[in-house]
């Protein structure tokens, strides 16, 4: 998978959350995921190219996505390392999926 995500001030993300691909319509069910500790640290303020592999990606407790379905949910969660800040601006751009 690769998408294009935006981060404001990549330094005030703290090292935990998720980004998610489904077939169920619904976080937690049928998804991939990656976590965004190792990924975070990897990120600069503006825009970042992110490229997630599937061969790397956690499979949820109920066997992963059902290819056959098809995408139907994309998440990225995450925390900032502290509650006073200013607002922070984040973006994705042009998601796709595409063969290596």
């Amino acid at each position: 998978m690769k998408f294009w995500f935006y981060v404001e001030r990549a330094a005030d993300l703290k090292l935990d959350g998720q980004i998610e691909l489904t077939s169920s319509g619904e976080s937690d069910k049928k998804e991939y995921s990656w976590n965004l500790e190792t990924l975070i640290p990897t990120l600069h303020d503006g825009w970042n190219e992110m490229l997630l592999n599937f061969d790397t990606a956690n499979l949820s407790g109920d066997g992963g996505p059902d290819l056959s379905a098809g995408f139907n949910f994309f998440r990225i969660y995450f925390w900032t390392k502290d509650k006073t800040h200013t607002d922070l601006k984040v973006g994705i751009d042009d998601i796709r999926v595409q063969e290596k």
